[in-house]
């Protein structure tokens, strides 16, 4: 026990050292890691803002646009050609098909979600109405 003792005693100066170089070394590894691990994410979300979100949200304002025009033009009773329209309407369903819906925030996924319910039930309404119509008036 004394042979330890005094070996400690005689080189406590460079344990100091190795185990102040050692935890130096841990802190500096994982602070690093940390960093790194921050900026990764940070350069994901501006890719996935770039790439999905910011698409996405041009689709949803020109699909606005769009029912705004499909609105005025039944009001001012021009010709419409409605499947085109409708395919148009259509296209903001297509961030929640496939693999971009991923990086899709919460918010925007159910409220795309909410749309296409939507628009399920307003062409399932509009067809049913265009057969009742179509039945109703093929007498005359």
């Amino acid at each position: 026990m004394n042979s330890i003792e005094l070996f400690f005693s005689k080189n406590s100066t460079q344990i100091w050292t190795i185990i102040s170089v050692i935890i130096g070394g841990l802190i500096t590894y994982f602070s690093t890691l940390h960093i790194e691990s921050k900026k990764m994410k940070m350069n994901k979300r501006s890719e996935s803002a770039t790439n999905v979100v910011i698409p996405c949200v041009l689709c949803l304002r020109d699909t606005r646009n769009k029912l705004i025009s499909l609105r005025n033009k039944i009001n001012l009773s021009n010709d419409i050609y409605l499947l085109k329209e409708i395919q148009l309407l259509n296209e903001p369903l297509d961030f929640l098909n496939d693999e971009r819906n991923y990086f899709l925030p919460k918010y925007l996924r159910e409220k795309l979600k909410s749309y296409g319910e939507k628009f399920k039930d307003f062409y399932y309404t509009l067809n049913k109405e265009c057969d009742e119509y179509i039945d109703k008036y093929s007498n005359y």
